[in-house]
């Protein structure tokens, strides 16, 4: 096999073109391309899984954002005021649907109300000393599994929310 062509000399590579690459033609000889010629294949989805693709920018800050908001499994709501709902944000905007709360309400008494209307699970954890309520939402139905809806024991008792359409499904763990 002859690799002749192959060869370039080191005052090739001194022409000063700028915007060119050295690359491989079709027959295998070194040649110079301009860089603007060169196509990279992409797809910009996250639902691509075919190999040889690159992945944009855009797609990596997408999954970036995911990481760092999306997939945390708990959250911590602060809390002064005497009402919040299911749908309360914490303080990086994040929801509480599938996730466990604590919540830190100090030495003062809340109250949580039910809302939704999703399939979802939210676990709590009380982090304060006040009573945490439960209170069904319009057009909800609370289920109290354990016959109470009043979280009032030890820092780190709990209470699960499970929301089946418009049922709620409430279970008080009082430590």
């Amino acid at each position: 096999m002859d690799t002749n062509y192959n060869r370039i000399k080191v005052a090739d590579l001194e022409k000063n073109q700028p915007d060119k690459i050295l690359s491989t033609n079709s027959t295998g000889e070194l040649v110079f391309t301009d860089i603007n010629e060169i196509s990279i294949d992409n797809y910009n989805a996250l639902d691509f899984t075919n190999a040889g693709k690159a992945l944009d920018a855009r797609q990596g800050k997408v999954l970036k954002d995911l990481i760092d908001t999306g997939l945390k499994p708990q959250i911590t709501i602060n809390t002064g005021v005497n009402n919040i709902t299911t749908d309360t944000l914490d303080a990086n905007g994040l929801q509480q649907q599938g996730r466990n709360v604590i919540i830190n309400n100090g030495v003062n008494p809340i109250s949580i109300t039910v809302k939704g209307g999703i399939n979802n699970i939210i676990t709590y954890t009380k982090f304060g000393t006040g009573e945490i309520s439960f209170v069904q939402g319009e057009g909800r139905t609370l289920t109290q599994v354990d016959g109470t809806a009043i979280l009032n024991g030890v820092v780190g008792s709990t209470a699960t929310l499970v929301s089946i359409g418009t049922i709620d499904l409430l279970r008080i763990s009082n430590a």
